[in-house]
């Protein structure tokens, strides 16, 4: 679960409270997160940042990535800046590798590896037909 500035992972069981994150880079910044992604493996919990605009309009300005460690808690793995802001805010990790994200923007699924800072998105695939709101 999670709300503007922090996150909540719960038992699925008997729905008690495992663990709480305040994510500092958000109430530090004015950000917000916008969409949360979990990899399909449990093990890897992503996070959109960054701030809502007028008429539904939003703003990816960073990505957070937190790892399950050895005593099942979620640790911050990486942050980074997101400069591909023709980008949807709703991401899936690659199931093949979980340190790449697949994103789609009006006319691509593109992936990106979250841990290389040098390497460009990859397009995945191209819309024969443009997606529009």
């Amino acid at each position: 679960m999670a709300e503007t500035t922090k996150f909540g992972v719960y038992d699925q069981e008997n729905f008690s409270c495992k663990q709480t994150e305040e994510i500092p880079h958000c109430k530090n910044n004015g950000l917000q997160i916008l969409f949360t992604g979990l990899s399909h493996d449990e093990k890897k919990l992503g996070f959109c940042l960054g701030k809502k605009k007028i008429k539904d309009e939003t703003e990816i300005s960073h990505i957070i990535i937190y790892k399950r460690n050895q005593k099942n808690k979620f640790v911050q793995e990486i942050i980074r800046d997101f400069e591909f802001h023709d980008a949807c805010i709703q991401f899936t990790f690659n199931k093949g590798n979980t340190n790449e994200l697949l994103f789609f923007t009006m006319v691509e699924l593109f992936r990106f590896d979250y841990t290389d800072i040098n390497k460009e998105r990859q397009t995945v695939y191209t819309m024969t037909n443009v997606l529009v709101d």
